[in-house]
């Protein structure tokens, strides 16, 4: 086993010189490989395999588009493409590269033929790491391995292809057969990988997730994005600030740091973007204070200075740990005024998880831990306990009433697309519905789209138009509005219109001078004065946009 010098850290590394290709073909000559899955990893890591010599079959949804590409890719039906169900009958290791929806609505056709001795690939650790809410728990008799490229499918099959190889990552879940490692290498040197790194499930799918919020995809595109539009502003030319962002980075830095590393790139560049590097990085790594406090100056503070104005309009508001810590020490006196607004019982503080994760995604002791953290924070700070729970993202998952209410928590605010994807009509998504897991019941209040869309950007008067058809046409007795803060002033333009404009005070004088038929009360206070309106079981899901873009 080769060794490599991380940064002073040592670590154990397979190579194709130690393990080489015909090792793995040794290694598998008696196995029938089925990917399952054709979408993302599939055709790359089965189109390596084939042309490395391996038995290897693909598994599809016919007449599917996917099954479709197989047979583009020279996948022929009956001889080496058949049926999921099929296919996982013919195989020994089924490659599960589905994605991670995917894997759940198959899983129970994957588990029928998953017998003694047989081998469960993946990926991506996701599945197993969150069995909780996936239910993907394999069959205490077979092997369950990991080989994860780090990269795109395409990337894998291109470098394959200009015979270099992908670095991925290998781990063993369960050893049935005393094979299971040696299984993994082979399958990570069949599909192509360069260097082969040891690692777990668990950690496999903690720094992947990291990573595609971060460097790999959330920072780039915001730096990529940022710098673009500084130097069009300045009167570049398109194509000379794409050239200057995207072009050069992509298509020159990155490769060259890839080959040789960030060292290499730091000593055969330029002088000038040396002292790039040195001078600059630590105004980048200390950017998002002044971001807290841009949004602090143009969102929070004058949303609550404009709601003070307006003694008897009540609402509820969340903040997320970080933010409120970052109030704390900046701005101790908002903290005050916040904490004068609940006294009042003009605010309510809504809890959620202390970092904003998603709830669903990460393991129960960490989701309790999160919301017990926050409810401290709510308590000593504003002298208040929280009632309710802001899911980030919205990201439903129906397992989430036990955790939410073993933290103490009473309700969490969902939109009106978790209640359709259950079968409801609009007429029927009023009021609040109670919902539950295992005997462990929570109240679920219905968003509005329609509102969400209308505030704060329409005239107060379409807004007041809305919710007058919701009490007068639809009858209803109560409509839930929520949504992010940072429209109020955060967003592009926003902080003209809502503050110079005085959009917002227009809207609050609007909500305050009807109401004959309005009353805007805090969910605590809604839930004491109302019952549900019935009781709900809601699919696994988030908002509209976030299903159409995941």
């Amino acid at each position: 086993m080769a060794k490599i010098n991380f940064g002073g850290v040592v670590e154990n590394v397979i190579t194709r010189e130690e393990f080489p290709l015909d090792k793995a073909k040794e290694v598998l000559k008696d196995e029938t490989l089925v990917v399952i899955g054709y979408g993302v990893q599939g055709p790359g890591q089965a189109l390596n395999l084939k042309d490395n010599g391996f038995n290897v079959i693909v598994g599809q949804r016919k007449n599917s588009t996917t099954w479709e590409k197989a047979v583009a890719d020279g996948w022929q039906e009956g001889i080496g493409l058949f049926e999921i169900a099929e296919a996982c009958e013919k195989g020994t290791i089924i490659m599960n590269l589905l994605s991670d929806a995917g894997q759940i609505s198959v899983w129970p056709i994957m588990k029928a033929h998953l017998t003694a001795g047989k081998c469960l690939y993946f990926s991506h650790g996701f599945g197993i790491t969150f069995h909780d809410q996936t239910g993907i728990i394999p069959p205490k008799d077979i092997d369950v391995i990991l080989a994860a490229p780090k990269g795109s499918g395409t990337s894998l099959r291109r470098m394959f292809l200009a015979g270099k190889g992908l670095n991925s990552s290998y781990a063993v879940f369960q050893d049935a057969t005393g094979k299971a490692k040696e299984r993994a290498i082979a399958l990570g040197i069949g599909i192509g990988s360069g260097y082969l790194f040891e690692t777990t499930f668990k950690k496999e799918v903690y720094s992947d997730l990291t990573g595609e919020r971060g460097v790999l995809m959330g920072a780039i595109a915001g730096v990529f994005e940022a710098q673009y539009n500084v130097l069009r502003k300045h009167g570049h030319t398109p194509s000379e600030a794409f050239n200057e962002t995207v072009e050069e980075l992509t298509q020159s830095l990155m490769p060259l740091v890839a080959e040789n590393g960030m060292d290499w790139m730091y000593a055969n560049c330029s002088s000038t973007a040396q002292r790039g590097a040195l001078d600059w990085r630590h105004k980048f790594r200390e950017a998002t204070k002044p971001v807290f406090e841009e949004l602090y100056q143009n969102c929070y503070r004058p949303y609550l200075e404009v709601l003070r104005d307006f003694p008897r309009l009540k609402t509820s508001v969340h903040f997320t740990g970080p933010l409120l810590e970052w109030i704390k020490n900046n701005h101790s006196d908002l903290l005050k005024q916040i904490k004068d607004m609940v006294a009042e019982g003009r605010l309510e503080i809504i809890s959620g998880g202390f970092y904003e994760p998603l709830l669903s995604f990460i393991p129960e002791e960490d989701a309790l831990g999160q919301i017990r953290m926050m409810n401290d924070f709510i308590r000593a700070e504003f002298d208040f306990s929280p009632r309710g729970l802001w899911l980030a993202e919205r990201v439903w998952n129906p397992d989430l009433p036990r955790i939410i209410s073993a933290a103490g928590l009473e309700y969490t605010i969902l939109d009106d697309t978790h209640f359709y994807y259950a079968g409801l009509e609009e007429k029927q998504i009023s009021g609040y519905f109670i919902t539950e897991k295992l005997g462990s019941p929570l109240n679920v209040f219905p968003i509005s789209k329609t509102l969400r869309y209308s505030v704060p950007f329409d005239l107060p008067e379409k807004t007041l138009a809305h919710l007058r058809r919701y009490k007068d046409e639809l009858g209803f007795d109560g409509v839930t509005y929520a949504d992010d803060g940072e429209k109020f002033g955060g967003w592009p333009e926003t902080y003209k219109w809502v503050y110079e404009e005085n959009y917002l005070r227009r809207f609050f004088a609007s909500l305050q001078d009807n109401e004959d038929w309005i009353e805007t009360l805090t969910f605590g206070e809604y839930l004491d004065r109302s019952g549900p309106t019935s009781r709900i079981y809601l699919p696994m899901a988030s908002y509209d946009e976030m299903m159409e873009w995941s």
